[in-house]
């Protein structure tokens, strides 16, 4: 989501640090965020996402580091006068004030009035497809009406900066997905730069050019959908980003690690040093990546397998999901298109092999086995 001309800020923090008493919430975090960058702050809960938010927006004072819009250090200059889009998961409209005058009440703070005033709340309120609500009550409107509210009333001051905090949490399955779309496509036509607070994985895929993983109060890994998905660079990010199997052992030069399941080929390339054999390590296997087959059927050349026993086999639609027992006591799981070629005789209690080609998978660093 770059929008050919980009009315949003720049963002930078350089090395934030955030204490309570002796413990540590946010350490040394750094980002830096273009013009017009959706970019999302995925983790855990506890994980330092919504400090770092509060923090940006002036809400709490950091303990070190620096932040910087557009080259203009925030340190010193309180909430009110950042100039700062904010939307929160509780809306926080004001119940007795109609959806035009919450929508306006940022124009009444900086003192615009009359015509521009009804102008700017007016296009506000059509950018959120609530052109002809303005005149009811908060109370008179659903949740993922009063959401865009809350979202008009952010930008229409024209922010540069747009902060969002779980702004769908309180949201049903379906209306989220529906207001992810049109989020990110106002956003777009706004131009403005967002930082965006979840713990929603697949909410995150669906709205950012990057996501910045948290853990612990440091950022574990920032990249484009793709890049987390596809390349993790631990294993967290492998586990909190979509489903992986993960396979732990040590590594044997560069081409191979030795585990329980013997010995396993590594992607090309291999761990960046060629000396770390006997240090821990693992594969990562997305199940999508990963074949199923009777374990009497032959398989390619060149590819890793292991044996074991399928546990379950379960249908969802579009997938089927199997889950394997490995002989050596792990599970791994498995999941194909209903499209693909399946064997159908196959059933839970079949003894079974599950194999992939070397490079369908990722290794990351990993504690010592044992």
């Amino acid at each position: 989501m770059t929008p050919e001309a980009s009315n949003g800020g720049r963002l930078r923090l350089d090395s934030v640090t955030k204490r309570y008493g002796d413990q540590v919430v946010l350490d040394q975090v750094s980002l830096d965020v273009k013009p017009g960058e959706f970019l999302t702050l995925l983790g855990p809960s506890g994980s330092g996402k919504t400090t770092t938010l509060n923090l940006i927006a002036g809400f709490l004072q950091g303990d070190g580091g620096r932040i910087e819009l557009d080259g203009r250090d925030l340190s010193n200059v309180p909430a009110h006068s950042r100039d700062i889009g904010v939307v929160f998961q509780q809306y926080a409209l004001f119940p007795h004030l109609t959806a035009a005058q919450n929508v306006g009440f940022p124009l009444d703070v900086r003192k615009v009035k009359g015509e521009e005033k009804k102008t700017r709340v007016q296009a506000a309120l059509d950018l959120v497809r609530l052109g002809d609500y303005g005149d009811r009550l908060p109370g008179q409107l659903s949740g993922g009406q009063q959401q865009r509210i809350a979202l008009a009333r952010a930008f229409v001051f024209q922010p540069r900066l747009l902060l969002m905090d779980e702004p769908l949490g309180a949201l049903d399955k379906k209306l989220r997905e529906v207001l992810q779309i049109e989020i990110t496509k106002i956003c777009r036509e706004l131009g403005v730069t967002v930082i965006y607070v979840t713990h929603d994985q697949e909410e995150a895929l669906v709205m950012s050019d990057r996501i910045a993983i948290y853990n612990s109060g440091r950022i574990e890994q920032i990249g484009s959908a793709e890049d987390l998905y596809e390349r993790p660079a631990s294993l967290f990010v492998a586990d909190f980003v979509g489903e992986s199997n993960v396979i732990a052992g040590t590594l044997d030069g560069r081409d191979a690690l030795k585990c329980p399941a013997g010995t396993l080929w590594l992607p090309p390339g291999g761990p960046a040093r060629a000396d770390q054999s006997d240090a821990p390590a693992a594969i990562v296997l997305r199940p999508e990546r990963a074949r199923i087959a009777h374990a009497s059927r032959p398989l390619p050349d060149g590819v890793n397998a292991t044996t074991g026993t399928l546990s379950e086999l379960v249908y969802l639609g579009l997938a089927r999901k199997c889950i394997v027992t490995t002989d050596h006591g792990t599970e791994l799981v498995v999941r194909s298109d209903v499209k693909e070629q399946f064997e159908d005789d196959l059933r839970p209690g079949d003894p079974v092999s599950v194999w992939w080609h070397p490079h369908d998978s990722v290794v990351v660093p990993a504690p010592a086995v044992g």
